[in-house]
């Protein structure tokens, strides 16, 4: 119950602390020179990247390969598994030895096929959000922004009560004019810059 009460305290806390957050990030105002405050919506932004598409493509390519790789030497193991039951004497000791390799090699092959595509899909999402990153610092300098914010509508698991806390204190605006939102212009301007790549 105290880990609890600790854990609902220390939320709270957080919420607050975010709230108050864009107040302090805000530089002093200069005599008549207003703020300009931008929102994106950061995950409308990578659902409507032309180069999530095809990062997801290579994606999907290496997953396919992996599992060739993968069925090859699943195939194999069960190839001579069956052959293990029709040999005897020293031919089978060879095999049963070729056997046990095999069965080490596919669990580590299984190992390092999962690791690679956490590594690849996280390399992949982290160039879209340097790209998206890069959009808006660029916008944010021609156009003379002050501050750009991330937002996005929590999406509430009513089925755990942590997790609620931590999706609300995630995001620290509660409410924005659709007037300072710039997700469509930091999408166009991503989507052209890589319309004009040689592909």
């Amino acid at each position: 119950m105290r880990a609890r009460t600790s854990t609902t305290l220390a939320s709270v806390l957080l919420l607050a602390a975010i709230l108050l957050l864009p107040s302090f990030l805000l530089p002093p105002a200069s005599q008549g020179e207003p703020q300009k405050i931008g929102v994106v919506k950061l995950q409308s932004c990578f659902n409507n990247y032309k180069r999530k598409a095809d990062l997801e493509k290579g994606l999907e390519k290496a997953y396919e390969e992996s599992k060739k790789e993968l069925k090859a030497l699943s195939d194999k193991y069960e190839e001579l598994r069956d052959l293990l039951t029709s040999l005897q004497g020293e031919i089978k000791e060879k095999k049963l030895r070729e056997f046990k390799e095999l069965e080490i090699k596919m669990k580590f092959s299984k190992e390092w096929h999962n690791v690679r595509r956490r590594d690849l899909y996280i390399e992949s999402m982290t160039k879209l959000y340097d790209d998206i990153r890069r959009a808006v610092d660029q916008i944010g300098k021609a156009e003379k922004y002050t501050l750009v914010l991330k937002y996005e509508e929590p999406e509430l698991d009513p089925e755990s009560q942590e997790n609620v806390f931590e999706k609300i204190v995630r995001n620290p605006v509660l409410y924005t004019a659709s007037e300072i939102d710039i997700t469509e212009k930091v999408t166009r301007h991503l989507n052209d810059a890589y319309d004009k790549l040689p592909k």
